[in-house]
């Protein structure tokens, strides 16, 4: 299915996809049967986060192992995989820790390893929080420099990095996540709107990031 809209003066084509972690407690078998039940035909799968099928510190660890399951179980249905949605490793992606920082490096070569094998197009991460003690700018700019490494990584394995700017995050308005986008060139974004509509930010101010958008998360939203 494709849909167009107009983004930034330009018409885009969008291809739907399913979310295999929308519900859960389900392992990827059934998260996939459901997106097929609705009549997907690609769809993003949880690697990381609450509701995730697996844990993105093994698959990193053991790309091979979870790439073919991964891809069994998307051939079994189907399906195309989509953006693989991870968050971050336990540890925030802009975390002060320089050790867990090159720790999360190492981590993220093994996870691009996996999506590559696996077929996903992108990976999704987010950009870690505020820390009270450096404050916002000086958070921003670990997420710079963390990401900085991080989307050459991906770049390699023939992959986008998309961040998700979330609400309690560094990145948590239109104007922060616009300038860490622009400071770290080919980082995209996962754009969902309900991340600032809870902040009551107006839409119209949210279309600031329609540039460098490839992808986004369609819910309910209201503040």
């Amino acid at each position: 299915m494709k849909v167009k809209w107009k983004m930034s003066n330009k018409s885009t084509f969008a291809r739907l996809c399913g979310c295999s972690f929308i519900h859960p407690g389900r392992s990827l078998h059934e998260g996939l049967q459901l997106v097929h039940e609705f009549g997907f035909s690609r769809v993003d799968i949880a690697v990381g986060g609450s509701n995730a099928h697996f844990s993105p510190v093994e698959v990193a660890q053991n790309p091979r192992r979870f790439a073919d399951e991964v891809r069994r179980e998307t051939e079994h249905f189907a399906l195309t995989p989509n953006e693989c949605f991870v968050l971050n490793f336990d540890e925030p992606i802009n975390t002060p820790d320089l050790k867990q920082r090159k720790e999360t490096r190492d981590l993220f070569v093994g996870l691009c390893e996996f999506a590559q094998m696996a077929n996903f197009k992108s990976v999704l991460l987010i950009p870690g929080p505020i820390y009270p003690e450096l404050g916002e700018r000086a958070s921003l700019d670990l997420a710079v420099n963390a990401f900085s490494d991080l989307v050459k990584i991906a770049i390699s394995r023939n992959l986008q990095l998309n961040i998700e700017a979330d609400y309690e995050s560094c990145a948590h308005t239109p104007e922060a996540a616009k300038e860490l986008c622009q400071r770290v060139p080919g980082l995209g974004l996962t754009l969902d709107y309900s991340h600032f509509i809870c902040q009551d930010i107006a839409p119209e101010r949210i279309e600031i990031l329609h540039p460098y958008t490839r992808h986004i998360h369609i819910r309910q939203a209201e503040p």
